[in-house]
């Protein structure tokens, strides 16, 4: 195979993981095993660097850096993503459990002035 095609397919590879990947993320249906996406996207960033340490042209390196990087970011998000569960866990129905937090003007906000109405709590964790 020419090397030139080779940081294509990894390209191609990290790309069409990440496709999938942020598809599941929209539609909020991701499996909870994650080792094929893991594998994934480690094999796009390896076959990558193997294309780029044998070089074939500055497109061969554009696609073989370009797949290192986001291989690389998606497994490295992954390792440092550990999230630990409480012991009281929220499931849909369930009474919302007390608590109170500044809002984005810096006022704390209290759970108990929604008692008896319904309510959707959306959670973000960014880790940048």
């Amino acid at each position: 195979m020419d090397n030139m095609y080779l940081g294509i397919l990894a390209f191609s590879i990290v790309f069409a993981t990440g496709f999938y990947w942020f598809r599941l993320v929209y539609t909020v249906a991701l499996p909870k095993n994650r080792t094929g996406f893991l594998v994934s996207m480690l094999t796009g960033a390896v076959v990558g660097a193997v294309a780029l340490m044998h070089g074939s042209g500055i497109i061969n390196g554009i696609f073989s850096v370009l797949s290192i990087l986001l291989g690389g970011v998606f497994v490295f998000t992954w390792l440092i993503s550990a999230q630990k569960g409480g012991s009281e866990h929220l499931t849909p129905g369930a009474p919302l459990l007390s608590f109170s937090a500044p809002d984005h003007l810096g006022v704390t906000f209290d759970s108990s002035t929604l008692d008896g109405r319904p309510v959707l709590l959306k959670f973000f964790r960014g880790h940048w």
